[in-house]
C-alpha cells in the first residue's frame, strides 16, 4: 500500500501525519503533530557536554535537549509553588477560624423573628 508522502515545510502548521498501522496491515492512522521544531545556538563546550552526555543516555541530541528543558520547566514550576507555601506564616491568625468567618459570609442572612401580634 502506498503511502501519501510527508511534506514539512519549516514554520508552516503540520495538521497531522499519515503511517501506517503495521506491516501489511492496509490500514492508516492518522495523527496530529503537537511538536515544535526549533533551532539553537550552543557554546562549543554545552555542545560537546550535550553529546556526551546523549552518548552515555544512548539519546538522540533533540532528546537531550527536550529532557534538559523539561527538567528545567518542572524545577521552575516546583520553586513557583514552594514560594506560595508559608506566605502566612507571620501572620497572627487562625487559619481554620478565618476559613469559618470567610465561608459564613456564603450563607444566607438570618431571617427577621416574626413579630407577635
Amino acid at each position: 500500500m502506498d503511502v501519501p508522502p510527508v511534506t514539512e515545510n519549516a514554520g508552516a502548521p503540520r495538521p497531522g501525519r499519515i503511517a501506517e498501522a503495521g506491516p501489511r496491515t492496509g490500514h492508516l492512522i492518522t495523527w496530529y503533530d503537537d511538536t515544535m521544531r526549533t533551532i539553537i545556538d550552543l557554546p562549543a563546550d554545552q555542545l560537546e557536554a550535550l553529546d556526551g552526555l546523549c552518548r552515555r543516555e544512548g539519546i538522540s541530541r533533540a532528546e537531550g535537549v527536550r529532557r534538559a528543558v523539561a527538567e528545567h520547566v518542572r524545577q521552575h514550576r516546583t520553586a513557583e509553588a514552594s514560594q506560595a507555601f508559608g506566605i502566612w506564616r507571620a501572620r497572627n491568625v487562625d487559619g481554620l477560624a478565618y476559613e469559618r468567618r470567610l465561608r459564613g459570609e456564603w450563607e444566607a442572612p438570618p431571617k427577621p423573628a416574626a413579630r407577635r401580634r
